[in-house]
């Protein structure tokens, strides 16, 4: 059924088409009570925001007049969490093994880059790294057989020592043995320093090895999360920059609903209150809490049809769904699916069409998930008749 909106001051054609008919019904009719029915029709086309408890539940914005005072609704579409797969590193597109609408696992691999570069860096990393392990174990062997010579000077040196005390040397010779222990020293510290010099050069080959390594990682462009496919934005053959997006997925496990209420609603409002989503679609009410209310007035959305006029300036509001609740829902929980939010300004209970009902997860897809919350909230009518 089509709902007729109007504008402040303008009544449209269609609308008022409708009105004028229902009022000259109702003047040809005898019988008071189809007369005043058809009156009371014309009142509700003209803009009457209030329907009598009595009215049939089949008129438009019927359902939504049976809501227990304290209860607000307003429509709005349901979003989910969008991750962008994206190029880190220039490269051409090896391989996409991904399709539109699958369903993925965190670090699971969507695409490959090609990495005939890389590995070419990576090989000489690895012979750098060989030469400079090879030169340091040479180092290594030198420095030991200084260190021994070292001390053998040294012992040379203090025996001069001792020899001259008991004069049996003169102070020239004592003098060569501190000539010979001080180049030897001398040397042995150069034998270090080659060995630093090699740990240094082995240490920047390994840090190349492991750059290479993460770089090649990193062309293997892998799923951050559990989700599904929206987009797939390159094909192989195609040449990526940093940055280029090779793939769009959606976050099933986190989704809620925007919707717009007025200063009245949402002055009341606070995050972590309960609320309540209900789908085009399914039947089912699913549980929600309020994780924003904007701070900031704005002018509605054209795309929002609120129950009454539309108001100039209204307060965003997310409602979002247990990330529990919404995994237990795989693909019937889409992203732009249009549904309505209900937010409660007290702690009056739920009404019965809004009441939570107890849900399995199933794997069997989108039609036969839609179809169980439907044969569980059976005769549950939706809050609100008027469709957008």
């Amino acid at each position: 059924m089509i709902r007729l909106r109007t504008m402040p001051g303008v009544l449209p054609p269609i609308k008022f088409f409708m009105t004028t008919a229902f009022a000259r019904l109702a003047l040809r009719f005898n019988r008071p009570p189809l007369r005043f029915f058809l009156l009371a029709a014309a009142l509700a086309l003209a803009g009457c925001q209030k329907l009598p408890p009595w009215w049939p539940q089949w008129w438009p914005g019927a359902r939504q007049q049976a809501l227990p005072e304290g209860i607000y609704r307003a429509n709005g579409r349901l979003e989910l969490t969008r991750v962008d797969v994206a190029a880190k590193y220039p490269g051409r597109l090896r391989e996409a093994a991904f399709q539109e609408g699958e369903r993925v696992q965190a670090g699971q691999v969507l695409a490959v880059q090609e990495d005939g570069e890389l590995q070419a860096k990576l090989a000489q990393a690895r012979a750098a790294l060989a030469r400079a392990r090879s030169e340091q174990a040479r180092a290594r062997a030198g420095q030991a057989a200084q260190s021994r010579k070292a001390a053998l000077a040294r012992l040379e040196w203090q025996q001069a020592q001792s020899l001259l005390r008991q004069q049996q040397i003169s102070p020239v010779e004592l003098e060569k043995r501190q000539l010979a222990l001080d180049a030897e020293t001398a040397v042995l510290e150069a034998a270090q320093g080659a060995v630093q010099t090699a740990g240094h050069a082995a240490e920047e080959a390994q840090a190349q090895i492991e750059l290479a390594q993460a770089m090649l990682e990193s062309l293997q462009l892998r799923a951050p999360l559990d989700g599904r496919v929206e987009y797939r934005l390159a094909e192989p053959g195609a040449m990526l920059a940093p940055g280029s997006r090779v793939a769009t997925l959606l976050d099933a496990g986190d989704a809620w609903l925007t919707v717009f209420f007025p200063a009245a609603v949402a002055g009341r409002l606070k995050v972590g209150d309960e609320a309540r989503v209900t789908l085009e679609g399914l039947s089912a009410a699913l549980p929600a809490t309020v994780a924003l209310v904007d701070e900031q007035a704005q002018f509605t959305p054209k795309y929002v049809e609120t129950a009454s006029e539309r108001e100039n300036l209204v307060y965003r509001v997310k409602l979002r769904i247990p990330r529990e609740t919404a995994l237990a829902w795989p693909g019937v929980l889409k992203g732009g699916v249009t549904g309505d939010g209900y937010v409660r300004t007290g702690s009056q209970p739920w009404p019965a069409q809004l009441q939570v009902q107890a849900q399995t997860q199933t794997q069997a897809g989108p039609e036969s998930a839609a179809q169980a919350p439907q044969e569980k909230a059976a005769g549950a009518a939706p809050a609100d008749g008027g469709a957008p």
